[in-house]
């Protein structure tokens, strides 16, 4: 009975180590993770295995070449054409190298140059009604005393007077003289006439200090409102006269 028992726990103890053989030892690490299901989800693809066959042998691709630069024509480089100014128009007089002035008291007459500065100054016994009735004929780029001095005055009835050097002589008797205009740096004039009756006539004469006296009219302007003809300016070429403005004014009124 009692050598039962020890058997039976021989046994037993050799069962348990069987059993201690085949349990897993235990360690820290987790356990391996198992493989995916093969199976592809729903809704997606799956790339069948290629097939292990070799690649083609690569070929050797040369760079690519840079393409030459283009080329440049030798075109001559197109200037545009030189602005070419109209020729100034010659001017029908010439231009004004400055201006005179007369008293009042008469007696004088001032030259001045275009920056105002006064150039001579001339002395005459005669007296100037007016300046506009004063004509320098001829240039002051030389001796402004040699320059003619052609003028109107009351005396003897009325004259046109010219002075040289003060020198004075008669150019013209003018008993009906109305006022004048002369061609500047040019010894030419014209000057108008005017005569009372039923209308008022006034009468224009131009021409240069040798014709002027013996001139004759080259136009007559009748008003029977009393407006009188004004010589404004002489058109003149080569020396001589061939055209006049004028325009026609109240007469005896200023």
């Amino acid at each position: 009975m009692k050598s039962t028992r020890i058997i039976h726990l021989i046994v037993f103890v050799l069962l348990l180590s069987s059993l201690a053989c085949n349990l897993p030892l235990p360690t820290s690490q987790p356990p391996a993770a198992t493989p995916a299901a093969t199976t592809a989800p729903v809704g997606l693809l799956t790339a069948a295995p290629l097939p292990d066959t070799p690649l083609p042998p690569t070929e050797t691709i040369p760079p690519p070449t840079e393409a030459p630069p283009p080329t440049e024509m030798s075109v001559p480089p197109t200037e545009p054409p030189a602005a070419t100014e109209p020729p100034s128009p010659e001017p029908a007089w010439p231009l004004p190298a400055g201006f005179i002035t007369v008293p009042a008291s008469g007696g004088r007459v001032f030259f001045y140059n275009t920056s105002g500065q006064i150039t001579a100054e001339r002395s005459t016994p005669d007296e100037f009604p007016s300046y506009t009735n004063l004509h320098a004929a001829g240039s002051a780029s030389g001796d402004p005393l040699q320059l003619p001095l052609v003028y109107f005055t009351y005396q003897n009835g009325g004259e046109l007077l010219m002075n040289i050097n003060n020198n004075i002589s008669r150019l013209m008797s003018a008993p009906s003289f109305y006022t004048l205009a002369g061609a500047p740096g040019e010894p030419v004039l014209a000057y108008s006439s005017i005569d009372w009756g039923d209308t008022l006539r006034s009468t224009l004469y131009v021409g240069n200090l040798d014709s002027l006296p013996n001139a004759q009219p080259v136009a007559v302007v009748d008003e029977p409102e009393f407006w009188a003809a004004k010589p404004l300016a002489v058109v003149v070429q080569s020396g001589q006269p061939v055209g006049i403005w004028y325009t026609t004014v109240a007469y005896g009124i200023g």
